[in-house]
């Protein structure tokens, strides 16, 4: 199903990881602080 979309959900699963990345960041900096 995702083999010819493959570099869009490539993508998508980037983009969240780097989202929820972000979001520890911040809630450790957040908690730091």
């Amino acid at each position: 199903m995702c083999i010819e979309a493959f570099s869009s959900c490539n993508l998508l699963i980037i983009a969240i990881a780097s989202l929820a990345a972000t979001a520890e960041a911040l809630r450790s900096a957040s908690s730091s602080l």
